[in-house]
């Protein structure tokens, strides 16, 4: 599935003024749930991989400046496939007043 297909968006993720027809792109429903994360105040974690032989890795390794400067290490974030999307709640500890003052 692309991330440019329309699927028709979950409840839980429709905004203000918006009804169960609505439809989105998959990218679409990543953003929607990132803004509802971000809203919680949640961590947001996306993850993603890439089947690559060690050969392959080598290669664009050798390709891209043996990935010196994070400029260099761009390309690894190409072609990558989600597989999931979570939202980590990070409460304040007790101790956060004191820590700040």
């Amino acid at each position: 599935m692309s991330l440019d297909d329309t699927v028709p968006v979950p409840n839980e993720l429709l905004f203000s003024g918006e009804d169960e027809s609505t439809e989105d792109s998959q990218r679409g429903l990543f953003d929607r749930t990132i803004k509802k994360f971000a809203d919680q105040a949640y961590r947001t974690l996306l993850i993603t991989y890439r089947d690559m032989s060690m050969e392959d890795f080598e290669a664009l390794k050798a390709d891209n400046n043996d990935f010196e400067e994070e400029a260099d290490r761009e390309c690894l974030e190409e072609g990558l496939t989600a597989i999931g999307l979570f939202g980590l709640q990070d409460p304040l500890r007790d101790t956060i007043v004191s820590s700040i003052q």
